[in-house]
């Protein structure tokens, strides 16, 4: 890994792939029952995974003044927060807490990044995978 620069992308997954498949090299052994996903397995999961969060929470990416972004649909985003957490009909009742945060830090000498966030403030939140039996 630290020849391909210590990254775990589909490439990073190849060379790992690689040196599982080192081990049986010259044995005259069969390769099989792999320890790790081959990368073509994992794009077909991902691609199945993201049409699934497109239908959950949608975003775009869009172009500005700064350089390229990533908008949400935020009424969208603050529901599924909201009912993550076990208070949507608490806020049909009564106004609840949510805290936003926003954070930007130069990466390189030309490039920086803005990062937005929520946080569920609110002391009827209850901890969305407990909720849902340990997975949402």
């Amino acid at each position: 890994m630290d020849l391909w620069g210590g990254t775990l992308n589909y490439e990073g997954i190849t060379v790992l792939s690689d040196v599982e498949a080192s081990a049986y090299a010259g044995t005259g052994k069969r390769f099989c029952r792999r320890l790790l996903c081959a990368p073509a397995c994992l794009q077909r999961v991902a691609k199945v995974l993201e049409k699934e969060a497109d239908s959950i929470c949608p975003f775009n990416q869009i172009e500005t003044q700064y350089g390229e972004g990533i908008e949400f649909d935020y009424a969208r985003v603050m529901r599924l927060v909201i009912d993550a957490f076990g208070l949507k009909q608490t806020a049909m009742e009564r106004k609840i807490n949510i805290s936003g945060s926003i954070d930007a830090a130069g990466v390189t000498k030309n490039i920086c990044h803005t990062s937005t966030g929520l946080k569920m403030t609110d002391i009827q939140g209850r901890e969305p995978l407990k909720r849902h039996g340990g997975s949402l």
